[in-house]
């Protein structure tokens, strides 16, 4: 495996695992600190062994967190300071469990 597919699945890891720590804070409406900490060390390995950047792992975060939660955070936290609540979706919960 040479170093652009070794970045590229480097890459793919922490996108999964953005997605996932996200939707966990999106669903529960709190951060889960455990993943917090697990995603932010495994990027700063990756920059450690220089397999990524700060600048492509910032930009990765920005683009997931937006998908997200439909905002970026600094308009997120500016709505939660002026006491916005979010509204909720709550069409994901008209499918069957089974077909979620």
């Amino acid at each position: 495996m040479n170093q652009q597919q070794k970045k590229a699945v480097f890459l793919q890891s922490v996108e999964n695992q953005l997605i996932n720590l996200y939707d966990k804070q999106k669903e529960r409406g709190e951060k889960n600190a455990l993943l917090k900490h697990r995603v932010e060390g495994f990027m700063f390995a990756g920059i450690v062994v220089e397999i990524a950047t700060n600048e492509e792992l910032k930009d990765l975060i920005d683009k997931i967190y937006f998908a997200t939660f439909g905002m970026t955070s600094i308009e997120r936290k500016l709505q939660k300071e002026k006491g916005e609540t979010e509204e909720i979706d709550w069409s994901f919960y008209d499918t069957s469990p089974s077909q979620r």
